[in-house]
């Protein structure tokens, strides 16, 4: 898209009538940190484990790390390919939400932790290796990535990565512990489900327009890909899940989300359902799947079944 002259938007001429239904969504949505007061489950957080506490708050710290760099790089890229200005509205709409996320995660880890270990959790995560590969392998595609390549990417890192990191406060959440922390990770997946739903339609759109040969090349290097940084991840999950009972249904859940962010792209999943019952999975799938759950009747409807309570009322602005 480019033009002699700067142009206003205009929100009649819209090309994919999904970019209205989104936007109407993603500004219903908005929300901020300070209206959840998670430092009233400080003594929740105190009872815990130490092993507990280390998994907890390292997966806060990832999580604040791969929204921070979502803010920073993710969609400032991911523009670059937009198709119409009302696209480009919503990735920057996107961009400012995941700055609200790495507040969010910052606003639990301040909340439960002195100053000098919410520094000491946040420096982990700056120089953790496996944290910090899947950053740099994500900003290579892009900055070197066709379009397509780099909304893959994108799903990768916000519909499996950072789903890893929600394994922990989803487990709380579906043993009724927690419930502030709960609704505030209960906020960030409402915002990232309609994220990757969208990101995955942009995809599906344009690989319908690749010939077949560059499509299975594409459907290759995803794969590859994919691989790549959940094999990753899984080196990850061992250093921050060892010492826990949780390890292997960690482990089974990135993958699990894995096969769902390839089959929203239209591939086939790469890895195999676990047949082992796990109460932590399925109590979280429940929770998932009442939370993301989408029903596109067609492409000028998109409705998320969301609890209206948590959206702002004329109430939140009375200070």
């Amino acid at each position: 898209m480019s033009y002699l002259h700067y142009k206003a938007i205009n929100w009649n001429e819209i090309e994919d009538l999904l970019d209205h239904s989104t936007w109407e969504k993603l500004t219903s949505l908005f929300w901020l940190d300070t209206r959840i007061p998670v430092t009233n489950e400080k003594s929740q957080w105190e009872a815990l484990p130490e092993n507990e506490r280390e998994a907890f708050m390292k997966s806060l710290a990832g999580l604040a790390s791969a929204a921070t760099f979502q803010s920073e790089k993710g969609y400032l890229v991911i523009n670059e390919g937009k198709h119409t200005q009302q696209e480009a509205a919503i990735y920057n709409n996107i961009q400012f939400i995941e700055s609200v996320h790495a507040k969010a995660y910052n606003t639990i880890l301040i909340g439960f932790n002195e100053p000098k270990e919410v520094d000491d959790l946040l420096t982990w995560a700056d120089n953790n290796r496996e944290l910090q590969y899947r950053l740099d392998r994500i900003l290579e595609v892009y900055k070197t990535g066709t379009p397509l390549q780099k909304r893959v990417a994108n799903l990768l890192l916000e519909g499996v990565l950072t789903y890893s990191g929600f394994f922990t406060p989803l487990l709380y959440w579906a043993q009724k512990r927690f419930t502030s922390v709960s609704e505030m990770i209960k906020l960030v997946l409402t915002n990232e489900s309609l994220h990757c739903f969208y990101i995955s339609h942009k995809f599906q759109l344009g690989f319908s327009e690749l010939t077949q040969q560059e499509q299975a090349e594409l459907r290759d290097w995803t794969f590859d890909l994919f691989v790549e940084l959940v094999n990753n991840e899984l080196n990850s999950i061992e250093q921050i899940y060892y010492k826990t009972d949780w390890l292997e249904e960690a482990k089974d859940f990135v993958r699990q989300q894995a096969n769902n962010a390839l089959k929203s792209l239209g591939f086939e999943p790469l890895y195999p359902e676990s047949v082992a019952n796990s109460i932590y999975i399925d109590s979280i799938n429940t929770i998932l799947t009442k939370l993301t759950h989408h029903d596109v009747s067609s492409q000028t409807n998109i409705s998320f079944q969301i609890d209206k309570e948590n959206l702002m009322t004329e109430e939140d602005y009375d200070f």
